[in-house]
């Protein structure tokens, strides 16, 4: 009986990636034996030309998803990371865009981390951005066409846009994030005294990052758990947060195109 397909694709994996990935199976040369090779060229002569592809096409996707990492630790240190990466991460997608999704989580446990501690949240926002990016934008509600009483949007619940995302941090990411362009030297960057509070979205094709009160950000998230408007308000006034800034944030998300529909 012949190999599974499987067992064929690990293999793969295994000649392809090296000895970081050879753990996974064991094949020795069995690879050269299921595979058929048109003479007088070699199996290993075949894959050499995607035993270098593959890596080079993953580093080119994270270099497009994170350029502010990219800058922070220069050239040499994220052909490294992308290295280290592409053979420690089994990629659960066909979809290129999609190989960094795991970046943010495998920067915890880099040792990149030790020697810039932001990186994970750095790269967090990155991939938020990215995601955004490549999110379908869906037609914002117009509240006009809504014939709602004042009751029936106390018990509304609300769905915003996909490419919504909240993050905080003790790091000036938006900084970071704004500068990934630049071609000037890389300044040392400092914990903030405050956290800071950034929104994610998009508008038409443009990705937007910006900073927000913490309120405003404890409102969007409890909004995105949960989406009933009203949970959020009585949460928000428990906490504090007068009914007056709620309105104002509801107006402001409203005209931003955030809100993509609404239900009672």
């Amino acid at each position: 009986m012949g190999p599974t397909l499987r067992q064929v694709q690990e293999a793969m994996a295994a000649r392809l990636l090296g000895p970081a990935r050879g753990e996974l199976v064991d094949v020795g040369d069995q690879l050269d034996e299921w595979l058929s090779v048109p003479t007088p060229a070699r199996t290993a002569e075949r894959l050499h030309v995607h035993a270098g592809g593959y890596p080079a096409r993953i580093q080119e996707s994270l270099q497009d998803t994170y350029p502010a990492v990219a800058r922070i630790i220069g050239a040499a240190e994220f052909h490294q990371l992308a290295q280290r990466y592409a053979a420690s991460v089994a990629l659960a997608s066909y979809n290129l865009n999609d190989a960094g999704a795991q970046m943010p989580a495998f920067l915890r446990g880099d040792r990149l981390t030790r020697r810039h501690p932001f990186l994970p949240e750095l790269a967090e926002l990155e991939w938020r951005v990215a995601q955004a990016f490549h999110a379908e934008e869906q037609e914002p509600l117009d509240p006009r066409g809504l014939d709602w009483s004042l009751d029936d949007w106390a018990r509304a619940v609300l769905r915003f846009q996909s490419a919504l995302a909240v993050l905080s941090s003790d790091w000036p990411l938006l900084a970071v994030w704004a500068a990934r362009d630049r071609a000037s030297d890389c300044q040392p960057i400092a914990r903030l005294d405050a956290p800071e509070h950034l929104i994610v979205r998009r508008a038409g094709f443009i990705v937007c990052c910006e900073s927000v009160t913490a309120e405003e950000a404890r409102a969007l998230t409890l909004l995105l758990e949960d989406g009933h408007l009203f949970h959020a308000a009585e949460q928000l006034e428990a906490e504090g947060v007068e009914a007056g800034a709620v309105l104002e944030w509801f107006s402001r998300w409203m005209s931003a195109g955030m809100i993509a529909g609404a239900s009672v």
